[in-house]
């Protein structure tokens, strides 16, 4: 069998040192149909950035016990509400060891296909997806397939923020702030 290429998938990963309560994640994706139209398919199973909670974070435990919590920029809360949501950001947070902390993945404005929607589930998956949407609307007369057109790219820009506390504590919205705006710079 001859290998094929079919596009070309540039990533860049940035890890930012903040003060000891946070950390972020800079994941830039440059996806460019290089050989034809390339699909990317209607499914809730993909994503473009993905994470796995600690499972003492999972909202729904093994023992049946409440852990941690998702909330979206909407206010959604929990898989009931939150699952296959657009949201500007989606947080997870929960007990880890002696403390409370959370992972929020936050969608660029600037993305396709923005807000994007999210695949976070109570056993502790948690995917930021686009394409899901007959899933997601649990209508399968609705494709959320794209089409990457030959010759084209697309850019999509997530930042991963890892706070210690809830969604309050943490200061999400302050954050996705932060990373959806330019910076603001005062000289005196």
């Amino acid at each position: 069998m001859t290998a094929k290429t079919i596009f070309e998938d540039r990533r860049m990963v940035t890890i930012w040192g903040t003060p000891d309560n946070a950390r972020m994640v800079d994941v830039t994706l440059l996806f460019t149909a290089t050989h034809g139209d390339v699909k990317f398919g209607d499914t809730k199973e993909g994503g473009l950035l993905s994470l796995r909670v600690a499972g003492t974070m999972k909202e729904k435990q093994n023992d049946g016990s409440r852990g941690g919590t998702i909330i979206n920029a909407n206010g959604e809360k929990d898989e009931k509400d939150a699952w296959g949501k657009a949201a500007p950001w989606c947080d997870y947070s929960g007990p880890v060891g002696e403390i409370i902390a959370g992972l929020t993945i936050m969608d660029h404005p600037e993305n396709p296909f923005y807000p994007t929607r999210y695949h976070v589930r109570n056993y502790g998956l948690f995917t930021a997806n686009s394409f899901g949407l007959s899933y997601f609307l649990r209508d399968r007369s609705i494709d959320g397939s794209q089409i990457l057109k030959d010759g084209q790219s697309w850019l999509h820009q997530y930042r991963v923020y890892i706070h210690e506390g809830d969604v309050n504590e943490g200061k999400v919205t302050a954050a996705y702030t932060n990373f959806a705006s330019e910076p603001t710079v005062i000289l005196r």
